[in-house]
């Protein structure tokens, strides 16, 4: 596999590590609290408010099949833009890699069979480490329904301060 990232972010959920591309990644941040989305679907936990800006939490961990948890004081949330929108994924830990080190890109598919949300791997010293792709990460079908969700949570907010 060709390696076409300059930077990775590595991030925890429970004992797996994954990666991202940098290049989506606006910041990383500590967790802040989420304010709930009753009729949003159940990959939205609901929408932080950073910077002035209301931005969607991803149930990242449902989107894995992994067992859910509350968000941590000690969470990261990593702020990546796809299509000109915000999205906020919670994760444990985060750690920038430079991919100017020796690392070996792989093929996902052979290591994680059953992570359709994937565009690859790369091996780092004894583990290999899934490389998250966004297109499928951030595909809902009720978009419609997340979008109305998010303008009411937005509208709530307003009208609260």
């Amino acid at each position: 596999m060709i390696n076409e990232f300059d930077n990775i972010i590595l991030f925890n959920l429970d004992d797996q590590k994954y990666a991202i591309d940098i290049k989506n990644v606006e910041r990383i941040i500590q967790s802040v609290q989420l304010v709930g989305l009753p009729d949003s679907p159940k990959t939205i936990l609901g929408v932080a408010h950073v910077q002035g800006k209301v931005i969607p939490v991803i149930n990242i961990r449902r989107k894995f099949h992994l067992k859910e948890r509350g968000i941590d004081l000690n969470d990261h949330f990593i702020i990546v833009s796809h299509k000109g929108q915000k999205f906020i994924l919670p994760v444990e830990r985060v750690q920038l890699i430079s991919t100017k080190k020796h690392i070996e890109f792989v093929n996902s598919k052979e290591f994680f069979p059953n992570l359709q949300l994937t565009k690859g791997a790369l091996r780092l010293k004894h583990e290999v480490i899934p490389i998250i792709d966004l297109k499928k990460l951030l595909i809902f079908p009720n978009s419609k329904k997340i979008e109305s969700a998010i303008k009411a949570g937005s509208d709530k907010n307003d009208s609260e301060q």
